[in-house]
């Protein structure tokens, strides 16, 4: 009995070139879109987002800002009134990232928002269309 490499070969350059082209789409998908209706990010997986904070409390005080997901968590952020503070990441393969924030200044308190939920900012059936640049005052 003669074992034959040639099926196991074929399967592993099926795999392969298939990982090869899943890794040029992602890198695709930060081409800029024509206009946000024929924006489909929320399709694929791993889809890069981009979060902007700008800081427009009333009383003009230094925002400061604390965001986490299960991934990645930026710490404490302190931006002063009328400037911004971004981040990026990539939607994780599942499709449940979410990023939690905590937001707090001077006579303001304390409040915590979800500025990133998939199923709210990365639906393409959802109510509001995907977010690839999601930004937020």
């Amino acid at each position: 009995m003669t074992f034959n490499n040639k099926p196991h070969f074929i399967i592993l350059f099926v795999i392969y070139s298939t990982l090869i082209l899943f890794v040029y789409a992602l890198d695709f998908s930060n081409a800029p879109a024509e206009s946000p209706s024929s924006d489909t990010d929320g399709f694929l997986p791993l889809t890069k987002k981009h979060v902007v904070i700008r800081n427009k409390v009333k009383n003009k005080e230094i925002l400061n800002v604390h965001c986490r997901s299960s991934e990645d968590d930026f710490g404490m952020v302190h931006i002063p009134w009328n400037s911004t503070w971004d981040f990026s990441f990539h939607v994780n393969f599942w499709k449940i990232t979410k990023f939690r924030c905590h937001f707090t200044w001077h006579n303001g308190g304390s409040h915590y928002f979800y500025i990133f939920k998939v199923y709210r900012d990365d639906n393409p059936d959802g109510r509001f269309p995907v977010c690839k640049e999601c930004i937020w005052e």
